[in-house]
């Protein structure tokens, strides 16, 4: 029993040297490998925030034209202030039986329509106007405003074709002091596809707007553009190409 223990042992052991051998021969020769990476930072060019309203009644067509005109009243004084018709957009809309908060000795309440609207600003100077202007109505809810870029893929395109090209700069950099003549590129990878950050914050107040019933102008400016920074890495494998005179010499 214990020469059969013994023998298994050596056979284990024996596999082990034979992977660890198997696995180093399989390391990737005459080749380079090498990082790059882009930042890219640029100003937001458009805002957004979103608010819902609430329509009742004592049936479903009844609450639908009761949010629908709590909205049209909303959309009218935005318009007042310069935003355009392309400028709203109905990010969702619900209605059902009002199972919360049904009026004791009414029907008035009985249904419920919900209507999401979110709100493009593209000019910054009506930021705050906007927000106050639906504040000013007690929407159901509303939420913070958001930053963003009109053509974020396109600058995601060219902050990942800059990583590229920096990535291809270093290998021929590397290639150059070590004499190396011919390099390819055999592997490409994306190491990161990051979500865009915010580089600076905002004075959020649409919240605390509708809890507190409105808000009066500000004097003044009261949101900074925020900035948009965007990072891509990627990573090229670069196989060392070997002319024929340097073959022929070693050989």
């Amino acid at each position: 029993m214990k020469k059969l223990f013994f023998i298994i042992i050596i056979l284990m052991s024996f596999s082990s040297i034979s992977l660890s051998k198997e696995s180093k021969d399989h390391i990737p020769k005459n080749i380079i490998a090498v990082t790059g990476t882009c930042i890219t930072e640029t100003p937001a060019d458009f805002a957004y925030f979103t608010f819902q309203i609430n329509g009742y009644g004592k049936n479903l067509n009844n609450a639908v034209k009761n949010a629908k005109d709590k909205v049209a009243l909303i959309s009218e004084s935005l318009f007042k202030i310069g935003l355009k018709d392309k400028d709203l957009e109905t990010s969702r809309f619900y209605s059902s039986e009002n199972y919360d908060n049904k009026a004791f000795l009414s029907s008035n309440r009985d249904y419920v329509a919900c209507i999401d609207v979110k709100v493009n600003i593209q000019d910054f100077a009506l930021l705050e106007k906007a927000i106050i202007t639906v504040a000013n109505f007690e929407p159901h809810e509303m939420s913070d405003m958001k930053f963003d870029l009109k053509n974020i893929k396109q600058i995601k395109l060219n902050t990942l074709e800059t990583a590229v090209r920096n990535a291809k700069e270093k290998a021929e950099l590397i290639s150059k002091n070590l004499n190396i003549k011919h390099i390819k590129a055999i592997n490409v990878e994306e190491i990161d596809d990051n979500i865009p950050v915010t580089l600076s914050q905002y004075s959020s107040f649409a919240n605390s707007a509708v809890m507190g019933g409105g808000l009066s102008s500000t004097n003044g400016a009261s949101f900074f553009v925020e900035t948009i920074k965007i990072v891509k890495t990627v990573k090229i494998v670069f196989q060392i190409i070997k002319d024929e005179n340097e073959e022929n010499g070693q050989n």
